[in-house]
Order: structure tokens, then sequence, then C-alpha cells
């Protein structure tokens, strides 16, 4: 199982009108979800920056998220972004994530 992060800028109403992927739409997809990205500020409330998307997702291969970011209309949207990809390995006392 791998998961993986990413964080586009899009245009607002881009953002606005996308939706999560499921698994039924994107073959390979356990769970997803999206959310408009804000930055941390202090002692304020954030404001949201509508043209700046995020998605964490978990996946069942690397094939699926390559799929995915080549054919599925929002992974084109997440495609030119900043992303990463993370495995689980399991260890003796923990488990330890490591990215790609």
């Amino acid at each position: 199982m791998l998961f993986s992060a990413h964080v586009a800028d899009t245009s607002p109403a881009a953002a606005l009108r996308r939706r999560t992927p499921t698994p039924a739409e994107a073959p390979g997809l356990r769970s997803a979800r999206t959310a408009t990205c804000a930055p941390f500020t202090r002692g304020v409330l954030p404001r949201p920056q509508l043209g700046r998307e995020a998605m964490v997702a978990c996946w069942e291969d690397a094939a699926a998220i390559d799929r995915f970011l080549a054919e599925h209309p929002t992974g084109r949207a997440f495609a030119t972004g900043w992303r990463v990809r993370m495995e689980l390995i399991p260890t003796r006392s923990a488990i330890v994530a490591t990215s790609w």
C-alpha cells in the first residue's frame, strides 16, 4: 500500500468545482481527501487560497498513482504541482514512512 500527497496551483473556479476522486472512478485508489490550502498564521484564522488545492490519497500500487496522474481529470490537475509518494515499511517496533 502506498500513500501520496499533492499540492497544485489551479484557478479558483477550478478548485471550487473539483470533486474528490472515488475508488469507483480511479482504479487502484483506496481512499482520498481533497482540500483548499491556507497558510499557517499566528493569532488569526487563515484565509483560504482558493487557487491552491491539496490531496492526500491511499493507493494499491505505484502504477495506480501514475495512471491517475496521467488519465483522471483531477490527477492531471495535480500532476503539475508538488507531490510525494510514501510507503509504510513495517519494522519490529514501529512503522517507518519513506518517500521517493
